[in-house]
């Protein structure tokens, strides 16, 4: 996402549902003259941001429906790894409310809530390898989550809604991969509900051994989208 804002960017770039600021410190990395607000709606998670990257970004509490509140100006957007959850019909208006003319408009998409890739994943059901190590602590099984239905989004519907509000989708990349299906459990263990009916100091080493278990790969996709605002 951070090689679709221009070569020395010098501007104003903003991170949208920023998290932890991991892509904020890719993007100031590569653009050591840019001027970043992170925006991110979980106290803890601006919280992580904050250590990391200090006093190098601005960091705003609201979600991406809301930028307009925030009553600033930006020359480039990115979103990571969230887009799935938002609204693009109220998200991407709001996007275009901030973003000076010409700037660019970064976001991936996971593979499954898109509708060219959807088919496209293949995993490894790492639950088991979880309830294996469970069972040699003599401990149950866990609580299998619960599946949500992902909001699919498609290039088209993407491309009319961005148009309506001055984003013109420029570029559309997808790009498949396999990861270690140990990921998946590493991902889950982030939650400080996970396995949270297990004692402490034995779920770390229940983790751990579900990731010496732990064999496979994961196919996944995600989707890279620019947009242009006009």
């Amino acid at each position: 996402l951070v090689e679709f804002a221009p070569k020395d960017f010098d501007g104003h770039a903003l991170d949208i549902a920023g998290g932890s600021g991991l892509l904020a410190e890719h993007f100031l990395r590569r653009n050591p003259k840019a001027r970043m607000t992170l925006v991110e709606p979980a106290e803890g998670m601006r919280a992580l941001a904050s250590r990391r990257l200090g006093n190098r970004i601005i960091i705003k509490d609201a979600t991406s429906e809301k930028l307009d509140r925030l009553e600033l100006n930006a020359d480039a957007a990115l979103c990571s790894a969230s887009f799935h959850l938002m609204n693009e019909e109220t998200t991407l208006p709001s996007i275009a409310s901030v973003l000076e003319k010409g700037s660019v408009f970064a976001v991936n998409l996971w593979g499954h809530s898109f509708d060219e890739t959807i088919n496209l994943e293949q995993k490894v059901d790492w639950i088991k390898f979880v309830d294996q190590a469970l069972n040699e602590f003599d401990l149950p099984p866990m609580n299998r989550p619960k599946k949500s239905t992902p909001r699919i989004k498609s290039k088209e519907e993407l491309r009319k809604i961005g148009k309506s509000c001055g984003l013109h989708l420029r570029e559309t990349n997808i790009v498949t991969t396999e990861i270690e299906t140990q990921f998946s459990i590493e991902f889950a263990a982030m939650d400080f509900n996970f396995l949270n009916q297990v004692e402490k100091g034995i779920r770390e080493q229940v983790i751990a051994r579900a990731l010496e278990l732990c064999c496979g790969l994961d196919t996944i996709s995600t989707v890279d989208f620019k947009f242009e605002k006009v």
